[in-house]
């Protein structure tokens, strides 16, 4: 059941991030910094960022690390070591995203 909730509250999570209106000025603001700074480290970076917050499967991985460092359900189910469980939860949360991301959509477009 824990995972359940662990997953909900990623997709939550993430679907804010991608979707939710309250990021898009700052998004917007990040890409044209990126856009302005030229090729280099700074533009990869930004760029970077802007596609992980635009992608439910990106933000769903790095949602999942974060999550990890609260609680860790690979940790407390598998009893691996926290580097492995870091990984292992930012691919079970990228997963289960984008899992209730498309059935969402499916369910969304359907009528």
């Amino acid at each position: 059941m824990d995972c359940l909730v662990w997953i909900l509250c990623a997709y939550g999570c993430s679907q804010i991030l991608v979707y939710g209106k309250i990021f898009e000025k700052p998004k917007e603001r990040l890409l044209n910094y990126g856009l302005h700074c030229g090729i280099g480290i700074r533009w990869t970076i930004t760029n970077f960022i802007h596609s992980a917050l635009d992608c439910m499967m990106c933000c769903g991985t790095w949602v999942g690390f974060f999550l990890s460092t609260i609680y860790s359900p690979t940790a407390t189910h598998i009893g691996c070591p926290a580097w492995l469980s870091w990984l292992l939860d930012g691919a079970f949360s990228s997963g289960g995203v984008w899992l209730l991301n498309v059935a969402a959509n499916r369910l969304d477009t359907t009528e």
